[in-house]
């Protein structure tokens, strides 16, 4: 007989059994009613023995099995920083992996999660955001500054651009977040004044206030 041990995951189902010589064999399969992640052991059972606690027979035949995770399927983000500004340009966002059950225990392997920005009249900024919580499937996006970010501010208006976060499975696209919006605010600019500027306008005002103080 086979069966699971107690509180451990999954519900016995479809079994099949077939024998040849003094080996028998029997599929097995379980659903799943805890989280992925979960462990358990499958005892196995023969003249009302266990195998794992009888001697003469072989420990291995019980054995200890993990439920799998499911990849990620859905990515749900929140930007922390809508507006960037030239002298703080630090773009921050939360984001939230979901497997197609919505499960947010999403399979690890071979899994990277990218932060991509887009504006206008430029190339995609991409960036390496941290792994998801394997509990959670939640983590953090950050990028301060860098290529391409610090050369998009202008001088003459705001900047537009977009924002989304991706999940690949070795470089495959898995999930995409939807976009946001993200705005560089227009860059303060300064107006470089010549030493001959600045003493015709200290004269300029020395000349007003003496004309007030005549009148």
């Amino acid at each position: 007989m086979l069966r699971l041990s107690y509180s451990a995951a999954g519900l016995p189902s479809s079994t099949s059994e077939w024998k040849h010589g003094l080996t028998f064999a029997r599929n097995f399969s379980a659903f799943s009613n805890l989280a992925p992640g979960a462990q358990g052991h499958v005892q196995v059972h023969l003249g009302g023995s266990t195998c794992s606690d009888d001697g003469a027979l072989p420990a291995a035949s019980s054995s200890a099995y993990i439920t799998a995770a499911q990849p990620a399927a859905t990515v749900e983000s929140i930007l922390r920083t809508g507006v960037i500004h030239s002298d703080s340009t630090t773009v921050s966002m939360h984001y939230h992996l979901r497997d197609e059950e919505g499960r947010p225990q999403v399979a690890l392997h071979d899994l990277t999660v990218e932060m991509h920005i887009l504006l206008d009249g430029y190339n995609d900024i991409t960036t390496a955001c941290t792994p998801p919580n394997s509990a959670t499937g939640a983590a953090d996006c950050l990028l301060v500054g860098g290529a391409g970010l610090d050369e998009a501010f202008s001088t003459a208006s705001d900047v537009a651009g977009t924002i989304t976060v991706r999940a690949y499975y070795s470089g495959t696209l898995a999930a995409e977040s939807r976009s946001l919006e993200l705005v560089l605010s227009q860059k303060v600019g300064f107006t470089n004044y010549s030493l001959v500027n600045l003493f015709r306008t200290h004269s300029q005002i020395c000349d007003q206030i003496c004309d007030q103080i005549c009148d």
